[in-house]
């Protein structure tokens, strides 16, 4: 079995954005974390992670709150930021490319609370013109929703609690950090089910 057979030729790509606010049609995209797949022996575990940190579009904004649940200062010069158009383009370049070399059709997002990352991404992508999205226009795999299945919590620090994985409370709003993590709980839940190909 590969990934293609696995999921149905989409490769699950995890995604998670900060965000100025909680509106994808007004609130700036921060932050970008995309963390790839890697399928052995029959076991899906995290690969490779990419990040990025982003200027606010101008045609956005950022609240006070999201401020102070992040901690993200965007008009810290040490950020080292892109604009929304490069990280997006950057981000989907990479995910086209993992898509091919898995021999899969589509990417299909996967995140925490999977559609809110989803919409950011798709306005984001219109507000900049930038096209050729890699994932599946509606379809998305909520780890949220597989936690409380599998797991009996949707919170993702308690999700990963229950598996037996450490979670830093601190690092907790930083787009790696709760890709990273997020990509760990899903890896786990597929691993644990019993689907079979074949069935």
């Amino acid at each position: 079995m590969n990934l293609n057979d696995r999921f149905r030729a989409f490769l699950p790509v995890v995604i998670d954005v900060e965000t100025g606010g909680v509106d994808p049609t007004q609130h700036a995209l921060l932050e970008l974390a995309v963390v790839l797949p890697k399928w052995e022996h029959d076991r899906l575990s995290p690969d490779a992670i990419h990040t990025w940190n982003i200027e606010p579009h101008p045609a956005t904004t950022v609240t006070e709150k999201s401020i102070e649940l992040t901690q993200i200062d965007p008009a810290d010069s040490d950020r080292g930021s892109v604009d929304e158009e490069t990280a997006l383009r950057e981000s989907f370049r990479i995910i086209r490319k993992a898509v091919k070399d898995a021999d899969c059709k589509r990417a299909v997002l996967t995140g925490h609370n999977a559609h809110f990352d989803h919409r950011f991404i798709v306005e984001a992508a219109a507000r900049n013109k930038v096209g050729r999205n890699p994932f599946h226009p509606f379809t998305v795999i909520d780890t949220a929703s597989l936690s409380a299945v599998a797991l009996g919590h949707t919170v993702l620090h308690e999700a990963a609690r229950r598996i037996g994985m450490d979670f830093d409370t601190d690092a907790a709003h930083s787009a790696s950090y709760d890709a990273e993590i997020t990509a760990r709980v899903f890896c786990e839940i597929v691993n644990r089910s019993s689907y079979s190909a074949d069935a």
